[in-house]
């Protein structure tokens, strides 16, 4: 008899010690309740903290110590790209970073601040990007960025930019509204030839309203 009660003291001393062993993996909140622990994030999703910033969706190499992105492999419509990959800033977009099937999938484009040069016409000829915002870190918007975009109707510019160049927005026709920030101090004449539902350019607080939109490049262009 004293076996069997030796043995079942036994078996409750080692369920009680796996209880609190389980229960060790838990924390308290503040409300006195109990939450998961949480994993250790892996090095990919810890790139960056904004949606889909991760390092896998992204062909990119390594220039002066900085990332240039090359292409897009994901399959999201609206993309932030990351800030950094392997702890480097990113620097740069590539022209070929839409240049298949992708470029009829993805519709939003963000940047983060730490891009500071874009290759010419590189959005050219998409017809699915429909709002783009730029890296406030930019000081030149290229020739022909975005030239032929026919679905654009959201550019997001910000104060530091300098430069609008050469048909940089031609032909995006679906864009009937844009604020060109107070620091730009050169937008070629061309810089958004032939948009045809461009109905007002805004400039250090005046709005220009089509058919004098010319008159917005000359408020810019006198300052050279």
């Amino acid at each position: 008899m004293r076996s069997k009660k030796t043995f079942f003291a036994v078996l409750i001393l080692a369920a009680t010690i796996l209880n609190t062993a389980c229960g060790s993996r838990t924390n308290t909140n503040s409300t006195g309740g109990t939450t998961a622990s949480t994993p250790a994030k892996s090095s990919a999703t810890a790139i960056s903290s904004k949606p889909n910033a991760n390092a896998a969706e992204y062909e990119y190499k390594v220039e002066n110590d900085g990332i240039t992105i090359t292409k897009y492999l994901g399959k999201d419509s609206e993309i932030v790209i990351p800030s950094q990959i392997e702890g480097k800033d990113v620097k740069k977009i590539d022209f070929s970073f839409l240049r298949s099937a992708e470029e009829k999938v993805v519709t939003s484009v963000i940047m983060p601040d730490t891009i500071t040069e874009l290759n010419k016409e590189l959005f050219q000829g998409n017809s699915a990007l429909k709002s783009i915002t730029f890296s406030k870190s930019l000081k030149e918007i290229p020739k022909g960025v975005c030239q032929f975009c026919s679905a654009l109707e959201t550019v997001n510019l910000f104060d530091g930019l300098e430069v609008i160049g050469y048909v940089a927005f031609n032909n995006c026709d679906s864009l009937k509204s844009v604020v060109i920030p107070d620091t730009v101090k050169e937008c070629d004449v061309n810089a958004f030839f032939a948009c045809d539902s461009l109905e007002t350019m805004t400039y250090k607080g005046k709005t220009y309203k089509k058919p004098d939109l010319d008159q917005c490049y000359n408020a810019i262009n006198d300052q050279r």
